[in-house]
């Protein structure tokens, strides 16, 4: 059986910003409605809340990175193989069927991380919206702290959804318009994926 097709359907079809820009609404929505349902519980506090749910956000950048940067290049070395070489890396071969798979996966794994980052940005930045006015006594340092973080976390998931947008848009990557080499494109980007593991074990 076949999903229905809405209009709401087709106009995110037309632009791949306009499916980051939807996907970004109904995480703002989905936000507001969590915190509403807690903020309605018996025994909830803004403070206590804030505290339990402020996540280790300069842990969260140091695997966040590089782990985005690493599915990128896995996803954008597959199409560029694809590009290059359709006889081995072409839709109907195998290797093909593996690369659309890996590009999928990576597509998906990023947008699970930019939605996990833009919803505790956005019910930390609900959170302490309440919470500083009434916090007249809070030390300007710890303010300036929690902000840094909050920004922090609105860029993971700028990037998280940067890196999305590359993997899905249309056309060569920078890799193979930079060389346009069989053999020195796959190296370029096994370099890189090396390097970017190197950050990620860095930071754990």
């Amino acid at each position: 059986m076949k999903a229905e097709t809405t209009k709401v359907d087709l106009w995110i079809k037309k632009r791949l910003l306009n499916e980051i820009i939807y996907r970004v609404v109904i995480w703002s929505i989905v936000s507001i409605m969590t915190y509403f349902i807690l903020s309605h519980t018996v025994g909830f506090s803004v403070i206590g809340f804030f505290k339990s749910y402020m996540p280790k956000q300069i842990d969260l950048i140091n695997r966040a990175f590089p782990l985005a940067f690493i599915f990128t290049l896995a996803a954008t070395l597959f199409r560029d193989m694809a590009a290059c070489e359709k006889s081995i890396w072409g839709e109907e071969t195998l290797f093909g069927i593996v690369g659309i798979i890996v590009r999928k996966f990576c597509a998906e794994a990023l947008l699970w991380s930019a939605a996990l980052s833009y919803g505790s940005f956005f019910i930390i930045l609900i959170t302490l919206i309440q919470v500083l006015p009434s916090e007249t006594s809070v030390n300007p340092v710890a303010r300036g702290i929690v902000i840094y973080r909050i920004v922090l976390l609105l860029f993971v998931t700028i990037a998280n959804l940067g890196c999305y947008y590359f993997i899905r848009r249309e056309g060569k990557s920078f890799f193979l318009e930079a060389t346009s080499s069989k053999r020195l494109n796959p190296l370029l980007y096994i370099v890189a994926i090396l390097y970017a593991g190197g950050g990620l074990y860095i930071g754990t």
